[in-house]
């Protein structure tokens, strides 16, 4: 007769917010252990955070990371209602250590689109475009995202709307994000107050 045995873990654990490298995650993933997480320090965190890896395999967190920060991959996102001209949002974002927001995917692009903004598209005073970090202020032509300093062109994605970048009527140097255009991009007027969306690197 043979015998079979079977190792059940929990699995790395995942609550939005927590940093999962404020503990060793990879002791701590054996049923009966437990370990404690910690936010990101623009979480507020409610709870022990204490991890318990029981039987049944599934993680009991006593954790909860809340903040209007949100994740996506190895960075965060905010949405700011608040209306200023692009140099302003610029230095709003700068206000949190973060930046106006630079896409780098498609993906990327339809999260921001669709999980991140859009639920406010719906209010009665909706969200329809937003600025972006990208403009070509400094070389009129040659838009350049304000964080990394990279030209859009030598960028792997981009998304602008069928004729655009068009710089109507020459005065279009700052970038913006349509939702009613399905998250195409459009050169705007920089002076132009609106809403726009902060990046910041997970540390």
């Amino acid at each position: 007769m043979s015998l079979t045995g079977y190792l059940i873990d929990c699995g790395i654990p995942y609550v939005e917010g927590a940093d999962i490298n404020s503990s060793d995650r990879w002791d701590a993933i054996g049923i009966r252990r437990q370990m404690h997480l910690k936010c990101y320090k623009e979480f507020n965190l409610t709870g022990s955070g204490l991890f318990s890896c029981p039987s049944s395999g599934k993680w009991i967190a006593d954790l909860r990371c809340d903040s209007e920060w949100k994740i996506y991959e190895d960075n965060i996102y905010i949405l700011q209602e608040l209306h200023l001209n692009w140099q302003q949002a610029k230095e709003k974002c700068e206000e949190y250590q973060a930046y106006l927001v630079e896409i780098n995917s498609k993906n990327e692009n339809i999260w921001i689109t669709e999980k991140l903004v859009n639920p406010f598209h719906g209010k009665p005073n909706r969200i329809t475009v937003f600025w972006i970090g990208a403009s070509d202020i400094k070389q009129e032509g040659s838009f350049t995202w304000s964080k990394s300093k990279t030209l859009l062109k030598n960028t792997d994605y981009t998304n602008w709307n069928r004729g655009e970048p068009n710089d109507a009527g020459r005065n279009e140097d700052c970038v913006l994000l349509s939702l009613d255009l399905k998250g195409k991009w459009n050169d705007f007027p920089c002076k132009s107050k609106l809403p726009f969306v902060c990046e910041k690197e997970l540390k």
